[in-house]
């Protein structure tokens, strides 16, 4: 039960190494999918837009947790627990508000702005500083790069139901699902060529 759990944690990280191309394509296609809806149809996203964001980042970063449990003490652990804790806590309570309306959406913008800002540096600080940015770096550097810009437009904008807000979270996304979709042509092309 343990390895299959370790199994499933490191197929569904679009950055680990023995990711399948299939796996992070289906994710690309799920990020595009959700800017596409975010950009088409604000009227609903606009509602549920952080409540998303929040989860996704609070299933992010637990899968940090597990997977940094499966791989023993890696070089990059004092980044990856304090990030994965950080952005559990601040996803945690984005994503209970779905069930308890404790908080209102400017006060959780902010917070998930702050928690995005703060996951994202401290995401570029580890990649930065332990990895000297190697050739395995660069999609934790372009994700940190990502996730920053997400907590900015969240930050400096009143309302995120707004129409230039949502228009901006669109893109982001997208942008997002275009990275993934770069990371599993290559994933593609390595493993077609292994098998050749």
């Amino acid at each position: 039960m343990e390895s299959r759990t370790r199994d499933l944690i490191e197929q569904g990280n679009p950055l680990g190494r023995s990711t399948n191309w299939i796996i992070v394509a289906i994710e690309a296609v799920a990020l595009i999918g959700l800017g596409i809806w975010v950009l088409a149809d604000k009227a609903s996203a606009g509602t549920a837009i952080l409540q998303i964001t929040a989860l996704v980042l609070l299933v992010a970063s637990l899968m940090g947790i597990l997977a940094e449990f499966r791989s023993g003490a890696s070089d990059l652990v004092l980044f990856t627990a304090f990030r994965a804790g950080l952005g559990a806590a601040v996803g945690a309570i984005g994503t209970a508000r779905w069930m308890w309306d404790f908080i209102d959406l400017r006060a959780l913008r902010l917070i998930l702005g702050w928690g995005l800002l703060a996951y994202a540096g401290i995401t570029i600080i580890g990649v930065l500083i332990v990895r000297k940015l190697g050739k395995d770096a660069w999609g934790g550097l372009g994700v940190g790069i990502l996730t920053a810009v997400l907590g900015v437009i969240m930050l400096t904008n009143n309302d995120a139901a707004a129409s230039n807000t949502l228009r901006l979270l669109g893109i982001v996304f997208l942008l997002g699902g275009v990275l993934l979709a770069g990371i599993a042509v290559l994933r593609y092309r390595s493993q077609t060529a292994a098998t050749a």
